[in-house]
């Protein structure tokens, strides 16, 4: 009875191994697109892979890509950082829609809005779009640039609009970092950094009158809470030394 039992798995078994065959194809054709030019469609016993219609949807895909791309561009060209809070605001939530679909190297291009010499709605629309990406190994990006604004008597000219985006960034990093687990980790150096760059933020002049009868609501809301976070960063780095 064991011994038939073993036949009828191993005869199950090996009556339906050839469905691995077309799963197998698909995954090959789909880490290796340009084999599309060369096949038409795969047939297996009854079934069939239509590799047309395959070749028509990373096209497609591909299309959208490039499109994202485009608008976030056109979106960039169009903001005006010296706008009102609503138009800012309007012109963030196109941002923030296209942000979460990016490829790396168009968020990378996004983000060289964060470097010194990019321009007011540059540094604006990469601050929107480091906020909503909450991306870990953008982190040493944001706190230089936050470090070289707070460094400035007028803040280099930026906005409040801008740099509550900015320190709300990396806030929202932070917590994908030390509460969901998100990597890679800053390293000790980069979170002594930050501290130090938000506790001057914190007290650069211009941030101290910014919603004074209600700071949380200014930037010293998501400063407050990137600081709070680089604390604990901080005791946790401190705790795995021993």
């Amino acid at each position: 009875m064991e011994n038939d039992s073993v036949f009828q798995w191993t005869k199950m078994i090996l009556d339906h191994l050839w469905l691995l065959i077309p799963i197998a194809v698909t995954l090959y054709v789909l880490c290796r697109p340009s084999v599309l030019r060369y096949i038409s469609r795969v047939k297996f016993g009854d079934f069939e892979l239509e590799l047309a219609s395959l070749k028509e949807e990373l096209k497609d895909t591909k299309q959208k890509l490039v499109e994202s791309h485009s608008e976030v561009r056109a979106l960039i060209e169009k903001l005006d950082a010296a706008g009102t809070v609503s138009e800012l605001r309007d012109a963030s939530r196109g941002l923030k829609t296209r942000a979460a679909h990016l490829s790396d190297e168009d968020l990378a291009e996004a983000l060289v809005g964060l470097q010194p010499g990019a321009s007011p709605a540059a540094l604006h629309a990469a601050a929107v779009i480091a906020r909503k990406r909450a991306d870990p190994a953008a982190l040493a990006t944001l706190v230089a640039c936050l470090d070289r604004l707070s460094s400035a008597a007028d803040l280099d000219g930026i906005r409040l609009n801008s740099i509550w985006h900015l320190a709300s960034a990396v806030h929202l990093t932070l917590v994908a970092i030390y509460k969901n687990g998100a990597t890679p980790r800053p390293d000790h150096a980069l979170l002594i950094r930050a501290k130090a760059v938000f506790e001057r933020l914190i007290a650069h002049p211009y941030i101290l009158q910014d919603r004074p009868e209600d700071p949380k609501k200014g930037v010293r809301g998501p400063a407050g809470h990137a600081l709070a976070w680089i604390e604990t960063g901080l005791r946790q780095a401190g705790a795995a030394k021993g």
